[in-house]
């Protein structure tokens, strides 16, 4: 961002890019105007949790629902070599999009509304990762979580966040639960929602964009050719 010459912003994030956000608001605070997020992780305040009637760890409840997290991390090189093929790793990842058996004899369940990723669409989005170099590292958020060197510094995901929020959970999500909605209104005291959304999941920005695009907008209204903020930003 000091590259491109911005000295403040509004984050938005999901999934492992909401850890990242947790990191940024943390240290970078001054920064940081507002976030929204979706489908995301939440800080790491489990005594806050239990005394709200919303304790448990989120990374054992994902690890009860689908052994990817294990998978992607424990043995990354290992793991990458089972898809040796851009065919086979294009294949892996829309398995992401469109719903697949996450755990050896568990039930089909779906990160995404059925239906919202044709073949056309689930294909678009994991083009990118039939390239192998491309495939293996994006195993490394993963990775983190088991080989902690592999943090350029510690990160910071234990703590509170002042910085004004917005937290949306498209409902069809059945990997990341609903819970953390709930988790989010005891992390983030600025919050606004958390908002539930129908017709989507995890994947929320691409299945309901209309519907995520205009509650970014309204969120940062003020900000937006009122002079709240240098035009470069």
């Amino acid at each position: 961002m000091q590259h491109l010459d911005h000295e403040r912003w509004v984050l938005a994030a999901f999934d492992f890019g909401s850890m990242t956000a947790m990191h940024m608001v943390n240290r970078f605070e001054r920064h940081i105007i507002r976030q929204v997020l979706w489908n995301a992780l939440v800080p790491d305040l489990p005594e806050l949790y239990e005394r709200a009637g919303v304790g448990g760890n989120l990374l054992q409840e994902n690890i009860s629902l689908s052994t990817h997290v294990t998978d992607h991390g424990t043995d990354p090189d290992s793991f990458a070599r089972r898809y040796d093929s851009p065919d086979e790793r294009r294949k892996y990842v829309m398995g992401f999009y469109q719903g697949r058996v996450w755990k050896q004899g568990g039930p089909l369940l779906n990160l995404a509304a059925p239906g919202n990723f044709d073949d056309e669409a689930a294909a678009f989005h994991a083009q990118p990762f039939e390239d192998a170099t491309a495939f293996r590292a994006s195993l490394n958020y993963y990775a983190a979580l088991f080989h902690p060197e592999l943090f350029h510094e510690p990160p910071l995901l234990n703590q509170e966040s002042r910085t004004e929020t917005m937290f949306l959970y498209g409902l069809s999500d059945q990997i990341i639960g609903q819970v953390v909605a709930r988790r989010a209104e005891v992390a983030y005291p600025n919050l606004v929602g958390p908002f539930l959304v129908e017709g989507g999941g995890h994947f929320l920005c691409w299945e309901r964009p209309r519907v995520f695009n205009s509650a970014v907008t309204c969120f940062c209204r003020d900000l937006i050719g009122r002079g709240s903020l240098p035009s470069r930003c």
